[in-house]
């Protein structure tokens, strides 16, 4: 057999892999989904889907932060689940706890705010007024305060007092005819360079900086307000108290909610550059010149709230989902995945995604965006809607190449911690099909023998794994092995059908498991509508111009998925998709890749191009 034979072979055995009549199907099927996606979103006459405004959703099992944060040397708070198991014969192991989650504290690089040129979001149903960037400056100021209360530290204005500038004509001043000194005086330190903070400390990760704002508070004389005598910032509480004040002076409806769930994304959005400030667009400014009983924009005094928003009850919840990107990020990623597509046809299932949203987000339509992710997932809602308020910079880029080419990102790398939380899987770990898992023929799927290495890493003896942690994507490996082909450590469980159910949380140092709030979830459940995937919507062929980049994209995919158990390949699989390292060498560490080990180590690498040497000779003779 000619060289060039072999060569088309290996084509053809590809393009079966990876871009055959199954990817055609599976292209079509969400190609369908996402068009029925879009259809609907049109028909939302609303501004924003209801169901982005309901942002207690999100919340599902998601636990509190502590109401005390001890101190430590790395700035980090620690925690880990708890799950207990179902199993069908007399297996011991029926409880779980995951690997550690690392929180960071803190942030060198606070997100930087400015005000959009575009006309996203600049109307609103119900109001006449936009303050939806003020509100945004509020929230991450009272999500700042809360977690400063929470480590026993004092938070303190850090930057200058503004001077008067009523005369400054780049401004509009605005009257605040209801507030108080105080008020108007902590409004105009949130539209400072660096305006307040815990002095010899990190920023909070939902600090932000400001710039191009135009605008500017005073009394009801009109003059701007002064901070003096000095006057210390408020509390959570309190500043909680003056967003919900101003929201319902100017009447500004529900968008104290949207404006808490852009403050949200703020952890994720500023780990996107590790060595610069991300700056995002917030919808323009509409306000009125005076808000008050003496002003252009008359109120009733019975209007002014004295109690914070609703949402402050639950804001310990909100800061535990918001604060690691490793588990906000999977919250969010989840919606472009779905259980059952395997990872060689990973890519087919995206670029249909890409398919819909490229044009709108080339279009820069934000708002029409927020709904069609509404309308794939109703849980996910807030929290899409709270990255499209903050406009395309950067996400629509980031959005759109993962689409494309299913890049594994960082913070898009699937969490069981995120799934757990929200109720949203976002991985074939996150779903637990029925046994029993042997087949008769005596064969068990990859899938579930991948389950089963992560559910039982701390089983294997011979060095460090890249089981603890999870597969770099969420996309099941393909097909099934035979039941002697795995390995001995796991062999005994694969009859245990082992059904996990998550518990609860616990943070470090203590010991109370945080189960979450379960009229929380129950009310989810019955407000969510199910996005159904056509099962056998008409199959259309995927446009020869991706058929390569589908390929690639969905050949790495695989890769990534069977190199995470590269210390356990089965007899046969060799060579395949990726080799085995030789049994009781140190295993690639999970940060590694197929192509870019984590670490090192000339003589490991030469020992496994021997051994593979060695077996390919024998093969051939």
């Amino acid at each position: 057999m000619g060289i060039g034979t072999k060569d088309q072979m290996e084509r053809n055995r590809q393009l079966v892999l990876y871009t055959g009549t199954d990817a055609n199907r599976t292209y079509s099927r969400n190609l369908a989904k996402w068009r029925d996606a879009l259809d609907r979103a049109k028909a939302i006459t609303a501004g924003v889907a209801p169901s982005s405004l309901r942002l207690e959703h999100v919340l599902s099992r998601t636990p509190s932060l502590p109401e005390r944060i001890p101190r430590n040397e790395d700035d980090t708070l620690k925690g880990y689940s708890v799950w207990s198991g179902r199993v069908d014969n007399d297996c011991p192991c029926t409880r779980k706890c995951e690997p550690d989650e690392v929180c960071l504290l803190g942030t060198k690089h606070p997100v930087i705010c400015t005000i959009s040129t575009t006309s996203n979001f600049a109307t609103w149903d119900g109001t006449r007024h936009n303050g939806i960037a003020l509100l945004v400056l509020g929230w991450a100021y009272v999500l700042t305060a809360d977690l400063a209360e929470r480590r026993g530290q004092e938070l303190e204005y850090l930057d200058q007092p503004r001077v008067d500038r009523g005369g400054d004509p780049t401004l509009q001043l605005v009257r605040l005819d209801y507030a108080t000194a105080r008020e108007r005086v902590w409004w105009n330190r949130l539209l400072g360079d660096l305006a307040y903070g815990v002095k010899g400390e990190q920023a909070s990760p939902w600090t932000v900086q400001t710039e191009n704002f135009g605008v500017f508070f005073a009394d009801n004389n009109g003059n701007t307000a002064t901070d003096s005598p000095p006057t210390p910032p408020p509390s959570a509480r309190e500043a909680a108290v003056f967003v919900s004040r101003f929201c319902r002076s100017l009447g500004l409806g529900s968008q104290c909610t949207a404006a808490l769930a852009v403050a949200l994304t703020l952890p994720l959005r500023s780990s996107a550059k590790r060595s610069a400030s991300v700056t995002i667009e917030l919808p323009a400014l509409c306000l009125p010149e005076a808000v008050g009983p003496a002003g252009e924009f008359v109120i009733d005094d019975a209007a002014v709230a004295v109690q914070p928003p609703p949402e402050f009850a639950l804001l310990g919840r909100f800061m535990a989902l918001s604060i690691n990107p490793l588990i906000f990020g999977p919250a969010l990623w989840s919606a472009f995945w779905a259980p059952g597509v395997p990872c060689n046809y990973s890519a087919a299932w995206t670029r249909a995604v890409h398919r819909i949203l490229e044009p709108i987000l080339s279009a820069g339509d934000l708002a029409l965006f927020a709904k069609v992710m509404a309308c794939i997932s109703e849980d996910l809602a807030p929290l899409w809607l709270g990255m499209a308020l903050g406009g395309s910079s950067g996400m629509a880029n980031k959005v759109l190449t993962y689409l494309a080419d299913v890049v594994p990102y960082p913070a898009a790398r699937p969490s069981m911690t995120a799934a757990a939380w929200t109720g949203v899987p976002n991985s074939f770990l996150d779903v637990h099909p029925p046994g029993p898992h042997v087949r008769p023929n005596g064969c068990v799927s990859r899938a579930q023998v991948w389950r089963l290495r992560h559910d039982f890493h701390t089983v294997y003896e011979d060095g460090p794994t890249n089981f603890p942690r999870m597969p770099p994507l969420g996309w099941p490996p393909f097909g099934t092995m035979r039941e002697e082909d795995v390995e001995l450590e796991l062999r005994r469980h694969l009859r245990c059908n082992h059904q996990w159910t998550y518990e609860g949380w616990t943070w470090r140092p203590g010991t109370d498991v945080d189960k979450g709030l379960p009229d929380l979830s129950g009310a989810r459940t019955k407000a969510r509508s199910t996005v159904a995937i056509p099962r056998r919507a008409r199959t259309v062929r995927i446009p020869h111009k991706h058929l390569k980049s589908i390929r690639t994209a969905s050949k790495t995919v695989t890769e990534h998925i069977f190199w995470w158990a590269n210390s356990q390949v089965e007899k046969g699989m060799g060579g395949t998709i990726v080799q085995p390292i030789p049994s009781g060498r140190q295993t690639a560490d999970a940060g590694g890749s197929p192509t870019r080990p984590a670490s090192f180590n000339p003589e490991r690498i030469r020992a496994w191009r021997d051994d593979v040497v060695q077996k390919n000779w024998a093969a051939r003779h």
